[in-house]
């Protein structure tokens, strides 16, 4: 579920990836504020199999590993809580294990908090 706050604390995010560059979901907030995700959703447009690497850069460790199957495998994440991220003013990043032909769309929101 979404938590009540006003429409400037939201932050959405869509993007697409193809290459094992690292893409940024959410940029650093001011100093003392969060991003914590609320939501994403990923689809593979490639014919072959994806790997999603996200990760909290506050904690440089990988949050999560999606694994995506060809030809349109797609997930919907809504967790019951915000996930929370680790230390203000961080970012959250995502990055393909390995380059593929075609690409992932990504849609993502997250909530600012102190």
């Amino acid at each position: 579920t979404t938590p009540i706050c006003t429409r400037g604390d939201i932050l959405f995010s869509q993007f697409t990836v193809s290459a094992t560059t690292i893409a940024t979901m959410a940029t650093a907030g001011a100093a003392g504020i969060f991003h914590d995700l609320i939501w994403m959703t990923l689809m593979n447009n490639a014919t072959v199999e994806a790997q999603i690497r996200i990760r909290d850069t506050s904690t440089a460790t990988k949050w999560a590993q999606i694994n995506l199957a060809a030809d349109g495998g797609g997930i919907a994440f809504q967790p019951g809580r915000p996930a929370i991220q680790a230390a203000a003013a961080g970012t959250w990043d995502m990055q393909l294990a390995a380059e593929i032909t075609g690409q992932v769309d990504v849609s993502a929101e997250f909530v600012r908090t102190t």
